[in-house]
């Protein structure tokens, strides 16, 4: 990701340059171009912005599941420039590039079933510490037969999601029609709150039937009116 930001001077300044200061959280370290130092004088980096009004910088390696603080500091053609903290402009943010995992779990892959009132699963973001979270997860819900996907109100021609609810464990309450001796397909993709979305291949995905129709038996032997001895 690039960092970005905006800056002006009031006329008649011109900002001519303008300075970041970035400051890896987990080790103190601060970027000089190359690397995060750190030590004694290591907050004295600053790193110089590509343009003034608008702003870029390019990604400084930032290191995933990781706090990061920028500082930007203009500096106009009198070589006036912000020197407290408060009249610096600063923003901490956290780095989250890894792609999260969902997984089905109701109705179970290659279950036959006659009853339904929700779907559920489980979504992870795979990072070792806090991460972004899981922001939102959504579902395709198809019927095999015909390939058509549920709305959310009806069978539709085409693919269509529907919003689970919750995040590390979510659910979908399923409220349409359902066809005896069918076969069902759901599947899941999650996004996180660094707006990473999942992988979908492959797919964890749950196939299950769908079987209301009672079974039928019948007495061979003996066979009707015969008389038995």
């Amino acid at each position: 990701a690039t960092l970005s930001g905006t800056a002006n001077d009031p006329a008649p300044g011109v900002v001519t340059r303008v300075d970041l200061r970035i400051k890896n959280e987990a080790n103190g370290g601060y970027w000089n171009g190359a690397t995060f130092v750190v030590g004694a004088g290591a907050e004295n980096n600053w790193v110089v912005a590509a343009s003034t009004a608008a702003w870029t910088y390019p990604n400084p390696g930032t290191v995933t599941d990781t706090n990061f603080t920028v500082n930007a500091r203009p500096v106009d053609r009198a070589g006036n420039q912000p020197v407290t903290a408060s009249s610096i402009s600063t923003v901490t943010f956290r780095f989250d590039n890894v792609k999260p995992r969902s997984q089905g779990t109701g109705p179970a892959n290659g279950s036959t079933i006659n009853s339904l009132t929700t779907i559920s699963g489980t979504a992870d973001d795979l990072v070792a510490g806090t991460g972004s979270g899981i922001s939102n997860v959504v579902l395709n819900i198809r019927r095999n037969t015909d390939s058509y996907y549920w709305n959310g109100g009806a069978w539709v021609v085409g693919t269509a999601t529907v919003g689970a609810t919750g995040a590390g464990s979510w659910t979908y309450p399923w409220s349409g029609s359902l066809i005896s001796g069918v076969s069902y397909y759901v599947s899941a993709t999650a996004t996180d709150g660094g707006t990473n979305e999942e992988n979908t291949t492959p797919a964890r995905a749950s196939n299950f039937w769908w079987d209301t129709t009672a079974p039928a038996s019948t007495v061979t032997v003996p066979s009707p009116a015969t008389l038995y001895t």
